[in-house]
């Protein structure tokens, strides 16, 4: 069995959207999150590799996390991130894969599935927009040597949203969720 890539999103230097009443950025909603997809993983008997930007700049950082991905050639690479919008109410989820790549999308599929399922049957009834092809060339997703998924789960700069994952336990949750979904993934196609 291959190994599944986890790269955390940004880094200490870089640390993507912000909800700064909150003093929450996308870094440490990715750190939390990517431990406890780790956690579920492991669980589950499936190999996982972590990577930390740690205090690299953000191009450095991202040269280290492709050339990981590639020299590993996992089964699969997931980064966890969050949104962040003008509109203070834009509340949807998404998961990002590379067009052309039939295991990513089915991977998207199974991961935003899962994700919809949890989050839309909560009393926050956050809309998901499902698995999304890239449009924006992400170098993540563009660059990676095997199937590569971004996960945009939940925005920072929704309140309600970046309150849950403020909370105790909230950014957790949304890290275990992704990991299920990518456990599920990885026993469906029997990788």
């Amino acid at each position: 069995m291959r190994a599944v890539f986890l790269s955390v999103a940004h880094s200490h230097l870089a640390r993507g959207a912000e909800n700064a009443r909150l003093s929450l950025t996308e870094y440490d909603v990715s750190l939390r999150a990517t431990d406890a997809a780790c956690a579920v993983l492991r669980q589950r008997s499936c190999p996982v590799v972590v990577l930390d930007s740690a205090h690299n700049p953000t191009t450095t950082y991202d040269d280290i996390k492709i050339a990981a991905a590639r020299a590993l050639n996992p089964s699969l690479a997931v980064e966890i991130h969050c949104n962040a919008n003008k509109d203070k109410r834009a509340n949807y989820g998404e998961v990002i894969h590379r067009a052309g790549d039939p295991v990513a999308l089915r991977a998207a599929v199974t991961v935003s599935d899962h994700l919809r399922d949890a989050l839309g049957s909560t009393r926050h009834l956050w809309p998901w927009r499902g698995a999304r092809i890239d449009e924006r060339n992400l170098f993540f997703v563009q660059q990676t040597n095997c199937p590569a998924l971004i996960v945009e789960g939940l925005f920072l700069s929704n309140d309600e949203q970046a309150e849950w994952l403020a909370s105790p336990g909230g950014a957790e949750a949304y890290g275990a969720l992704v990991g299920e979904g990518i456990a599920l993934f990885i026993e469906r196609e029997h990788l």
